[in-house]
C-alpha cells in the first residue's frame, strides 16, 4: 500500500470517528437512582439536544421506558434534551429496574443513543426523617410542641396508637394529635406539669415497631426513641445590634441568644434620639420598625433584667451605637403570583429604590411544565 492510501485511509477513519462521535447521545443524568427515601418522579436528561424546540411538550411513547416491576407513567419531553416523567404505584422496600430503549433518540435526528441504558431504584420503607419541637415555657404550665416527618404518609390515629411521651422518670405524660389528615409531617403537644416541680431537662419520644404507612404497604421496622432536651436557662447574651433594610425604610435589628417577646423588650429599651418605634419578633431576633433616618447614629440602650422566652436574664445594660446607612439599589415585583393574566395591559410592575435602569429576562414556561413549576420545581 503506498503512502498516499495510508495517509487516505487514516484521514477518512478520522473523519468517520468525527463524525461518529458528533453523532452520539448518552444518557448524561438518570433520577431516581439507588436507595431514595421518598416516591419520585422519572427525569432523563441526554448529553445533547435530540429533538427540535417545536416538540417541547409532545408526549414519549411509555414503551420506549420499561420499568420493572410496572409502575403507572406518564413522560414528557420537557426541553430538548429533558424527558418528565411522573410515576405513580411506587411499593416501599422494592428494588425497580428502568431500561431506555435505543429508539427514544428519534432516528431522524440523525443521533444515536449509546452507553449505559439500564438503572435501579429501590424505594426505602417507611422510617421517620426529623422530629422538630418548640418549646413554650411562658405558658403555664410550659407546653412543649413536637412535628414528627416521615419519609411516607401517615395515619394520625395509627401514629396515636404507637406513639409515647416519657417524663425523665419514664411516666407517660398525655399529648394532644394536632394533624387530621394523613400525611408526611404530623403534629402534637404536650404540656409539661413536672418542669418547675420536678426540674425536668428533657423528656423523650418512643414510636413502637410496627407503625404502618397510609398505603399499609410497609411498617417501622424497629422501635425508634429520641429524647428532647429543653432549652437551659442562665445569663441572656446579646450578639449583634445592626440596621436592617425593609423596603424603602430601615430597622435596627437585635439579636439574642434566646427569643424576647415583643412586648416585653419596649420596657428595657432606650433609644438616642428617640423615635416611635414598634418591635417585631423573628427567632432569636428583634426588629425594632421606625422611622429611622439615613447618616443619623442612634444609640440603643437594653438595661438589665430583661428576660427572654426561656428564662434567660441580662444581668449588665448594654449600649450600642448603630449608623443607619443610605438606602441600597433594589428591585422587586409589585405584589406577588406566579403568572400575569391572560388578559388586560399585560404590565409587569416593577418598584426600584436608588436605580435609574434594570434588565429583564423573561423566560417561558411551556403549558405542560406548570404543574411541576407550580409546585416548586425551576425549571422553565
Amino acid at each position: 500500500m503506498s503512502l498516499r492510501s495510508v495517509f487516505r485511509l487514516a484521514l477518512g477513519l478520522i473523519f468517520f470517528l468525527g463524525c461518529d462521535q458528533a453523532n452520539r447521545v448518552v444518557i448524561q443524568s438518570f433520577t431516581p437512582r439507588d436507595l431514595i427515601a421518598q416516591p419520585q418522579d422519572l427525569e432523563i436528561q441526554f448529553s445533547q439536544a435530540v429533538i427540535p424546540e417545536p416538540q417541547v411538550g409532545s408526549r414519549v411513547d411509555p414503551g420506549l421506558i420499561q420499568i420493572q416491576p410496572a409502575l403507572e407513567k406518564s413522560c414528557t419531553w420537557h426541553s430538548p434534551q429533558v424527558i418528565r416523567c411522573y410515576l405513580r404505584g411506587y411499593t416501599p422496600e422494592t428494588s425497580y429496574q428502568a431500561e431506555i430503549s435505543k429508539q427514544l433518540v428519534p432516528r431522524e435526528s440523525g443521533k444515536r443513543l449509546k452507553g449505559n441504558r439500564r438503572f435501579q431504584f429501590t424505594l426505602k420503607g417507611l422510617s421517620v426523617r426529623n422530629l422538630s419541637s418548640t418549646f413554650l415555657p411562658r405558658e403555664s404550665p410550659p407546653r412543649l410542641a413536637f412535628t414528627l416527618s416521615f419519609n411516607q404518609e401517615v395515619e394520625p390515629g395509627e401514629l396515636s396508637r404507637r406513639l409515647k411521651i416519657l417524663a425523665p422518670d419514664g411516666a407517660t405524660l398525655p399529648y394532644s394529635l394536632r394533624s387530621w389528615r394523613p400525611a408526611t409531617e404530623l403534629d402534637f403537644d404536650t404540656y409539661l406539669q413536672g418542669y418547675h416541680q420536678f426540674g425536668w431537662k428533657s423528656v423523650t419520644v418512643e414510636i413502637a415497631a410496627g407503625l404502618p404507612n397510609q398505603a399499609r404497604n410497609s411498617t417501622l421496622k424497629t422501635p425508634w426513641l429520641r429524647k428532647v432536651p429543653f432549652p437551659a436557662g442562665g445569663h441572656l447574651e446579646i450578639f449583634r445590634f445592626q440596621p436592617v433594610q425593609r423596603g424603602r425604610a430601615y430597622a435596627i435589628q437585635i439579636c439574642f441568644s434566646s427569643a424576647v417577646e415583643s412586648n416585653v423588650l419596649p420596657k428595657f429599651l432606650q433609644l438616642d434620639p428617640e423615635v416611635e418605634y414598634r418591635a417585631e419578633q423573628e427567632e432569636s431576633c428583634s426588629d425594632l420598625i421606625g422611622q429611622f433616618l439615613p447618616g443619623v447614629t442612634y444609640t440603643v440602650t437594653i438595661k438589665s433584667g430583661l428576660t427572654s422566652s426561656l428564662d434567660q436574664y441580662l444581668e449588665k445594660e448594654m449600649s450600642q451605637k448603630v449608623k443607619i446607612p443610605d438606602l441600597q439599589p433594589t428591585l422587586s415585583l409589585i405584589g406577588e403570583g406566579h403568572y400575569l393574566p391572560r388578559q388586560g395591559a399585560m404590565n409587569l410592575g416593577l418598584e426600584t429604590i436608588n436605580r435609574e435602569q434594570v434588565q429583564v429576562r423573561v423566560k417561558k414556561i411551556f403549558a405542560n411544565n406548570l404543574v411541576y413549576f407550580l409546585a416548586g420545581g425551576s425549571g422553565c
